[in-house]
């Protein structure tokens, strides 16, 4: 959507429990979600994601190992690890082709862990941006800071001005 923060371009990805090989893949970055295609092609085409990670609370580092050991890879300085806070033996290691990519890829992938981890703030696992700055916006508007996306805002003393001034603040 509009306003949301995204960037794509090729990544190698490690692919492989047992055999690690690196898979180069398209990957689309819309705010705290990142989604991968085989090409560009499939992602043009509308085709099914071959999958996706919530980045949401997400630990990023710049690295070149692979669990401790360097990888077989040209370029130094291109390599990144994500860590998941729900999981932290699940880790995503991605390599750019060049420096400059790594660089800018670092760079928004960092914007993209900034946003909230699954479940915090009463939000449900693969709550959407949208609706935690919607409740977020409530408890400004209502003063209630124990609003959650399964709270009925007229209920909590929501007026139809105050609904106008939800979408004033959009």
């Amino acid at each position: 959507g509009e306003g949301v923060h995204q960037y794509s371009g090729f990544l190698m990805k490690i692919a492989g429990a047992v055999y690690r090989t690196f898979e180069r893949r398209w990957f689309v970055l819309q705010g705290p979600d990142l989604f991968y295609y085989k090409t560009r092609q499939d992602f043009i085409t509308q085709q099914k994601p071959r999958g996706n990670f919530y980045l949401g609370g997400c630990t990023i580092i710049k690295t070149d190992l692979l669990e401790g050991k360097p990888i077989p890879i040209e370029n130094e300085n291109c390599g990144m690890s994500i860590n998941f806070p729900n999981n932290p033996l699940e880790c995503l290691y991605l390599y750019a082709e060049t420096k400059e990519e790594a660089l800018e890829w670092f760079k928004a992938l960092l914007i993209s862990c900034s946003y909230p981890a699954p479940g915090v703030d009463g939000l449900k696992i693969g709550g959407s941006v949208i609706e935690a700055s919607l409740i977020a916006i409530w408890k400004e508007i209502l003063k209630k800071q124990n609003l959650t996306a399964d709270d009925d805002f007229f209920y909590h003393n929501g007026t139809l001005s105050n609904a106008i001034e939800t979408v004033s603040y959009t």
